[in-house]
């Protein structure tokens, strides 16, 4: 009587199958290892690079993928950023006016960017945007903004126009001029204000 074969679950591998199979994992984590280490020297390259070949490009990517593909933004958002405020709020025919505050020496560069929205279904109201007690708008209009560049370095190196509890502090206001009574009409407006250069002492 015969005993019959032994299946393959019971089979016993010898020891230089075991070192095959031993070396063949080896080698595919070697592989695995060089794929990453390729990829992240490249990603190293590519960084040094970014900073030899533009002073904004990372930061304005980083930007796009957090915010969107706002590239209008690029020529604004750089290395010498020391500060970023930014703020967003509606005007109404009940709330017509809102206010922005910043913090900027007078030996800083102060670029504003500014989005304005107009919904409802009547025509579009004005909307001023002055700097502090400065008699004349920075902007008016009726047009919809898509954050607009607006330089405000002049208008804050100038003496202050306005008592205020802190020193170099700013403010800018939004007012809606001849606001329609319809529920539906806002105006949407957001900020982006960047305080450019580290403050320096003034002599």
């Amino acid at each position: 009587m015969t005993s019959a074969p032994p299946s393959k679950s019971t089979e016993v591998l010898s020891r230089t199958d075991v070192e095959k199979i031993i070396d063949a994992r080896i080698s595919e984590f070697k592989k695995i290892a060089k794929a990453f280490l390729l990829g992240f020297s490249l990603l190293i390259i590519i960084l040094v690079a970014n900073r030899f070949v533009s002073q904004n490009s990372l930061l304005v990517f980083l930007h796009d993928q957090i915010f969107g593909t706002e590239r209008y933004l690029a020529g604004a958002i750089n290395k010498s950023v020391a500060l970023s405020y930014s703020s967003e709020f509606m005007l109404t025919s009940a709330a017509q006016v809102q206010y922005a505050s910043f913090y900027a020496n007078p030996t800083q560069t102060v670029i504003g960017l500014i989005e304005v929205k107009h919904s409802g279904p009547s025509e579009p109201s004005e909307v001023l945007v002055r700097l502090d007690q400065f008699p004349d708008p920075v902007w008016r209009g009726t047009e919809d903004l898509d954050f607009n560049k607006i330089d405000l370095t002049k208008m804050v190196r100038e003496p202050a126009r306005m008592s205020s509890p802190a020193e170099n502090v700013h403010n800018l206001t939004f007012q809606l001029k001849g606001s329609n009574e319809s529920p539906g009409d806002s105006v949407h407006v957001r900020i982006l204000i960047n305080i450019i250069g580290l403050e320096a002492k003034l002599e």
